[in-house]
């Protein structure tokens, strides 16, 4: 009798021993996958794990900090927002398409998406503020036909003050258009920020030019194309110097509405300017008919156009795109 219950104690303590064994490895089983899964869960980015998605992260160039709550769409259609950490996330786009990012406060910029898995960093510069609440420019007066144009690309760092002249801001409306400058203003209008170039394709343009980036990138758009010279060989020259005429204007601009790929509710009854340049006309019958310019009996394309009359044509492309 005291043998079978000395062995049934064992065999109890046995079992109760293997269960407890048993126990505590499940237990620590369990805290490892636990904690396995948590490593998992902080160290992989779901984003950038993920092929079939565009990701980016959108900043203040000012204080270079993330922006959230920025609204992001590619061709005129909202599909995102930025997070508290400024990213986000897309499906992957077809190649040219165009990403388009809104924030209160600051320019909406946009970029070509080029179809790959690469992260994109987007920096958004701030809206600067006014230096009067009324007139901006020293030479721009309020009651002027030009100055709603110049005020809004103001506002939109399309524009920026030409010089400086006893504390005032000067914008020489009246002065000729060179094709640096229309390089710029055809870039910034179209939102885009060019990143700084080390090699340039012209022959009269250095890396370092204040320009230079700006002209590369018309010029690869085919809004702004380059010149053939002797002097150049194979190469083409900018001439950033030499001055815009009307009709070239009305071209470069027709060619960055086509770019963005930008429909105009009276698009479809205006004529077609895609063909080979062998006249102003056709462009500038569609500018008209799209409202970018006013209709003239007397256009003179040939004569050259001032920084007022360019304002005027790039605010009627953003009123447009807005």
């Amino acid at each position: 009798m005291k043998t079978r219950l000395a062995v049934f104690l064992f065999a109890t303590i046995l079992m109760s021993a293997i269960s407890s064994g048993c126990g505590k490895q499940s237990e620590v089983d369990t805290k490892n996958n636990l904690s396995e899964a948590t490593e998992t869960e902080e160290t992989t980015d779901p984003i950038s794990a993920t092929k079939d998605l565009i990701i980016g992260t959108v900043f203040s160039s000012a204080a270079n900090q993330p922006l959230l709550a920025a609204k992001i769409s590619v061709d005129g259609e909202y599909l995102a927002t930025t997070d508290i950490e400024g990213k986000f996330s897309l499906d992957k786009t077809e190649a040219n398409s165009i990403i388009r990012i809104k924030k209160e406060g600051y320019v909406g910029l946009s970029l070509l998406a080029n179809g790959t898995n690469e992260e994109l960093t987007i920096r958004l510069a701030p809206i600067w503020e006014l230096e009067s609440a009324n007139q901006i420019y020293a030479d721009v007066p309020l009651d002027t036909w030009f100055e709603p144009a110049i005020k809004m690309l103001y506002e939109r760092q399309v524009l920026s003050a030409k010089e400086r002249s006893a504390g005032n801001l000067q914008f020489r409306p009246s002065d000729n258009l060179t094709r640096g400058e229309l390089a710029i203003l055809l870039t910034r209008t179209a939102g885009f920020l060019p990143e700084k170039i080390t090699e340039t394709s012209f022959c009269d343009t250095k890396p370092d030019d204040w320009f230079a980036e700006y002209a590369e990138f018309t010029h690869a758009q085919n809004w702004l194309p380059g010149f053939d010279s002797k002097e150049c060989g194979k190469r083409k020259a900018f001439l950033p110097k030499l001055e815009v005429s009307r009709g070239e204007a009305i071209i470069s601009v027709i060619n960055l509405i086509d770019k963005l790929k930008v429909e105009f509710a009276t698009d479809l009854d205006c004529p077609s300017a895609l063909s080979p340049v062998s006249s102003f006309a056709p462009f500038i019958d569609r500018a008209t008919c799209l409202g970018i310019i006013e209709q003239e009996e007397d256009f003179r394309p040939n004569d050259p156009i001032s920084r007022a009359e360019i304002a005027v044509m790039l605010a009627n492309v953003l009123k447009k795109l807005d």
